[in-house]
C-alpha cells in the first residue's frame, strides 16, 4: 500500500481529498491521548462519524502505513468470515446441493472422475451452482466448498 498521510486534526475534518473507494470510509489520524513527547501514534477513525475503529488496543500505531495495514486486514477477515456463514446457512437449507455434492466426491474419489470432471474443487462448485441457476450469492464458491469440507 502506498503511503497515505495521516490526517491530524480531525474534529473539523471536511473530507475532500480523493483516496481510493476503501478508505473512503475511514483515515488515520495521530491520536493526542495516545502520542507522547517520543512518539505520535496513530488511530483509525469513521471519517464520518469520526469515532475511533481502530486503536490497536489503546497502544496506537507508529507508523500510518501500520494503522492502514492493520485495519484493512480485519476489513477483509471479517467479511470472510460472514461470507463463509452465509455459504453455510445456504448449504443447510440447499439439503439436495449438500447431498449432490457429497454423491460427486465419493464418485471421484471412488472412481477417479464425475461427468468429466477429475477433481473435486471450487471450479466443479462453481459450475454445480451454474446449473442450479444459483447465482447472486452472498459467498464464493471456494467458500462453499470449505464450509461443506468441515461439515
Amino acid at each position: 500500500m502506498e503511503d497515505i498521510p495521516a490526517i491530524d486534526d480531525y474534529q473539523d475534518i471536511e473530507v475532500k481529498d480523493i483516496l481510493d473507494d476503501k478508505l473512503e470510509k475511514y483515515a488515520a489520524v495521530k491520536s493526542d491521548e495516545l502520542s507522547d513527547s517520543k512518539n505520535r501514534k496513530y488511530v483509525i477513525i469513521d471519517r464520518k462519524t469520526k469515532k475511533i475503529l481502530d486503536d490497536n488496543n489503546h497502544e496506537g500505531y507508529l507508523r500510518v502505513k501500520d494503522a492502514y495495514k492493520s485495519y484493512e486486514h480485519r476489513l477483509i477477515n471479517a467479511k470472510e468470515r460472514y461470507r463463509k456463514r452465509r455459504a453455510l446457512i445456504w448449504l443447510l437449507n440447499h439439503a439436495d446441493f449438500d447431498k449432490k455434492l457429497l454423491e460427486i466426491y465419493v464418485e471421484i474419489t471412488d472412481k477417479g472422475q464425475w461427468e468429466g470432471y477429475i477433481s473435486f474443487d471450487k471450479k466443479l462448485v462453481e459450475d454445480l451452482l451454474l446449473q442450479g441457476n444459483h447465482t447472486h450469492l452472498e459467498f464464493t464458491s471456494k467458500d462453499l466448498l470449505e464450509v461443506w469440507y468441515k461439515g
